[in-house]
């Protein structure tokens, strides 16, 4: 790539991972995270079901937090944020909540982005019985007023957040706005890893 798009993907990087830098409040309380919970980096992606950017990007953050280069290092924490532009981003919102009511979170978002090409709103308890849970009581939870309000004040939370699209990342409670490239995503939380551990390194030139 060009010296000057380097240097401004650079920039970007730094804005998002310099310690001091303004940090969000973000309600993980009821929130499953894949990867150690005792991990010391923490990242939020606010995500749509519907969002073709999140199919690709979460399973590869999933699989790097629970056996890759992030395990025990980083834990990845979901948040649900449905683009009204995604079709069917409501219901699989919606879906996406009554799986973490039933204990069964991240084995169903694996599974919904898994299908995105070839997503039916009407296969949503479907996939849920693939996963152990039961079918009536999964559109029942599904159809709650309370999953409803949880959906709802997560999709606040986002905005208040200044989240305006999907995926967005925070990491340690920061906004992460450089590049959404896994292989970069994961050096960002290798980099702030090391900064919570306190390793520097020595320039040897």
């Amino acid at each position: 790539q060009s010296r000057q798009k380097i240097e401004r993907e650079l920039q970007r990087r730094a804005a998002s991972m310099m310690p001091g830098g303004k940090t969000y409040s973000i309600d993980l309380s009821g929130s499953t995270p894949a990867g150690c919970s005792s991990a010391p980096v923490t990242v939020v992606a606010y995500e749509c079901a519907r969002c073709p950017y999140c199919t690709r990007l979460t399973p590869a953050l999933y699989r790097s937090v629970t056996t890759g280069a992030l395990s025990k290092k980083a834990k990845f924490y979901l948040k649900i944020f449905p683009i009204r532009s995604h079709p069917n981003s409501k219901p699989g919102g919606l879906a996406f909540q009554a799986a973490q009511e039933l204990g069964k979170f991240w084995p169903y978002v694996l599974h919904v982005y898994s299908v995105f090409d070839s997503f039916d709103p009407a296969k949503l308890p479907d996939y849920a019985v693939a996963h152990g849970m039961d079918r009536q009581q999964f559109i029942d939870v599904m159809n709650s007023s309370s999953t409803y309000d949880k959906v709802v004040a997560s999709k606040k939370e986002g905005v208040v957040n200044n989240v305006n699209a999907t995926p967005t990342l925070f990491i340690s409670g920061r906004k992460y706005t450089a590049d959404l490239g896994i292989t970069a995503v994961v050096d960002a939380l290798l980099e702030e890893w090391e900064r919570k551990k306190g390793i520097q390194y020595v320039d040897q030139r």
